[in-house]
């Protein structure tokens, strides 16, 4: 009955987001509510926390000042929880990725460090101020609000059955503002790792019986998601359909860095909830009553072969994380390996479909080749040689790609009237999309080609990894 309540609180805020965005439409006020930031992104979370507020009042019959004063009544603890939080998740996150940079799994991008300087780190700051506010507002709505309220005993089921419940409410959320795209293979990635940190984040705060804790790993993460965005270190593409680089939780790195601090915390549950609990979401369990005032739940006298079980249970989680990221590695390196001895056979299909009239998506599709959104690509000259022919000059790069020479196609109706490969390095178009070292090697394209003046072509960049993205222009 309760998760149907909290259905019932979602389609609250989605009516109430909608009938904002429509009197703003009404009105001629410019503020999209699904916008990724600015104010339509402030005025949605405020129409969230507002009915979040008043379903914990009127249905759940909840003191939400009562909840909010017993962390202001115990602010030491909770600024003591989430800055060790905080810390935690942003040092094991740092030292995993560079892990998986030194086992192959991301690479290095020379350009994007010479861009990097004070002015750059700068800029960060007030997105990390920002990030404590959503980490915050996302917190309250799907650990205190929904984790607590599914909560109902302290039943292992119990507890596991409203983590997993408020992890999936939470992965679902983050596409809010069109929610059939789940039903898109490409998303299925994302959707793993978010509900994989929703189990993680709903973990820390029920083993730290602080809210507090749960937002400081969630600002962790997000540091390091922002530190991500000087493209020093990029996530090299796994090759599934259901990943991509840019979202680096779509990806195994984020999901097995997510299992490893969901071992770490465990490891170390014991302290961080004798230091630093607030609540006792076991007691709210079984009474329902979070106004009740604790000490802190656990005991100080710990025994010393409890913890060593903890290290050991984080040591090997430890363990198993880095063995399996290994052995995805491995998979992955073979699954590129076999497409790139395939890759040549990809493209006579690709051709032959196009001679026989296929469109562009079919041809690629009976080919195997996925659309991509981190090729990118640009004409630079068409010149018309004295012969009637036309000379081609472009750049074209695979952002996380492995180095390896891209292949360029031009398409004229059905016919492949130009077939060349990316060939050597371009400082400016390097520093402009701060490539990889690897992905700069190879960027320019040239080469000759038939065309009447005026003529409609296509263009089309493929990888080895059977990726491929396209560009129209006219024949000069």
């Amino acid at each position: 009955m309760r998760i149907i309540y909290l259905l019932g609180l979602i389609a609250g805020i989605f009516l109430a987001s909608f009938g904002a965005q429509s009197i703003f439409r009404a009105v001629g006020i410019p503020i999209d509510l699904m916008a990724a930031s600015g104010a339509g992104q402030i005025i949605n979370y405020l129409i969230v926390l507002i009915c979040a507020y008043l379903f914990a009042t009127l249905v759940w019959r909840q003191s939400v000042t009562g909840y909010f004063l017993l962390y202001f009544q115990n602010w030491r603890k909770a600024l003591g929880g989430f800055a060790v939080c905080a810390g935690l998740a942003l040092g094991v996150g740092l030292l995993w990725y560079m892990f998986v940079f030194a086992a192959g799994g991301a690479r290095w991008s020379s350009a994007a460090w010479a861009q990097t300087d004070a002015r750059v780190l700068l800029k960060l700051l007030l997105p990390d101020l920002i990030a404590i506010v959503l980490a915050t507002t996302e917190e309250i709505l799907f650990r205190a609000l929904a984790f607590r309220y599914l909560l109902t005993s302290t039943g292992r089921w119990a507890v596991f059955r409203a983590m997993i419940v408020s992890a999936i409410i939470f992965a679902l959320a983050h596409r809010f503002d069109d929610p059939l795209s789940w039903f898109e293979l490409r998303f299925v990635g994302l959707l793993i790792g978010l509900t994989l940190l929703g189990c993680l984040l709903a973990l820390v705060y029920y083993l730290t019986n602080s809210l507090a804790c749960s937002i400081g790993a969630h600002t962790g993460l997000i540091w390091i998601a922002l530190a991500k965005k000087t493209q020093v270190i990029q996530v090299a593409s796994s090759g599934w359909d259901i990943s991509n680089s840019f979202d680096p939780r779509t990806g195994p790195a984020a999901w097995l860095l997510f299992i490893l601090l969901a071992a770490l915390f465990w490891s170390l549950r014991r302290w961080l909830r004798t230091s630093y609990a607030i609540e006792n979401l076991d007691l709210a369990a079984a009474t329902t009553s979070p106004r009740r005032k604790i000490d802190g739940g656990a005991r100080s006298d710990i025994d010393p072969c409890v913890t060593r079980r903890d290290w050991l249970v984080a040591i090997l989680g430890g363990v198993a994380c880095i063995v399996g990221f290994i052995a995805i590695q491995k998979s992955i390196e073979h699954k590129v390996a076999r497409e790139a001895a395939t890759f040549p056979a990809a493209v006579n299909e690709f051709k032959t479909a196009v001679s026989r009239g296929a469109s562009l998506a079919a041809a690629a599709s009976a080919a195997g080749l996925q659309p991509a959104d981190y090729l990118r690509y640009g004409l630079e000259r068409l010149t018309r040689l004295a012969n009637g022919q036309v000379e081609i000059t472009g750049l074209a790069a695979d952002m996380p790609g492995d180095g390896r020479p891209l292949l360029i196609l031009v398409l004229a109706g059905n016919k492949t009237i130009f077939q060349g490969e990316t060939a050597a390095a371009r400082a400016d178009f390097a520093r402009g999309f701060m490539l990889t070292d690897a992905a700069a090697r190879h960027v320019i394209f040239k080469g000759t080609l038939s065309c009447t003046a005026g003529e409609p072509l296509l263009g089309v960049v493929t990888s080895r990894s059977k990726t491929y993205a396209s560009f129209p222009f006219r024949c000069p």
